[in-house]
């Protein structure tokens, strides 16, 4: 498995760290394809069409839920990536609501026996919530306490950009490495080897350090 962390809008260096990764491998992403890049109807378009599964970020619930908060925190470079293309935004938020919290792959383990777990932000502070509850949910998009993974499981997320590159715990990994900002990266993991590879920005974004 490969996994993706934030993308942030940011098409042109993902497409550049994806001809650094292996062909024969299903990716996942960890949310926040959108927001402060570019070229963000690309990145969403380019994992929709290829059937990438992905959980859904904090940003992807903004965008539908706290439009103001929404539109300072980047959601400006994402609606006018969808300027002449208002349908298919309206669609795009349809496909956001169907994304998963997280997604758990009990067939791919690591060296320890440990399954892996894809959220957006670190699953282990909230996993005893009720699963079903807005909670835990919003919870498991938002949350910025201390990382940590569930028993059984080694967690894969993002939501806290990692400055100086992707944070490995003994059971969790944090892959954002803020792509947006000027110095930033693009990382991927491949598991269960836990290798990392990263991309610098090459996509015009104003956000600096």
């Amino acid at each position: 498995m490969i996994i993706i962390g934030d993308v942030h809008g940011c098409f042109k260096t993902l497409m550049a760290l994806i001809d650094k990764l292996p062909k024969d491998r299903n990716i996942s992403f960890v949310g926040d394809l959108i927001d402060r890049g570019p070229l963000s109807r690309d990145v969403v378009k380019f994992v929709r069409e290829n059937n990438h599964r992905c959980v859904i970020g904090n940003h992807e619930d903004m965008s539908m839920n706290n439009t103001h908060d929404w539109l300072k925190h980047g959601g400006m470079q994402t609606f006018s990536s969808y300027s002449d293309d208002e349908k298919g935004w309206e669609d795009d938020q349809k496909w956001f609501l169907d994304l998963p919290h997280f997604i758990s792959f009990p067939e791919l383990k690591d060296e320890e026996g440990r399954a892996l777990l894809i959220s957006h932000s670190s699953a282990g502070p909230v996993w005893e919530l009720d699963q079903d509850g807005d909670e835990f949910k919003h919870s498991l998009m938002w949350n910025r306490l201390k990382p940590s993974s569930p028993k059984g499981f080694y967690n894969v997320f993002g939501h806290t950009p990692q400055r100086d590159g992707a944070l490995l715990g003994e059971d969790y990994a944090n892959i954002d490495t803020g792509v947006f900002y000027e110095d930033g990266h693009l990382s991927a993991m491949l598991f269960p080897e836990k290798q990392i590879i990263t991309q610098e920005l090459i996509d015009d974004v104003k956000f600096k350090s």
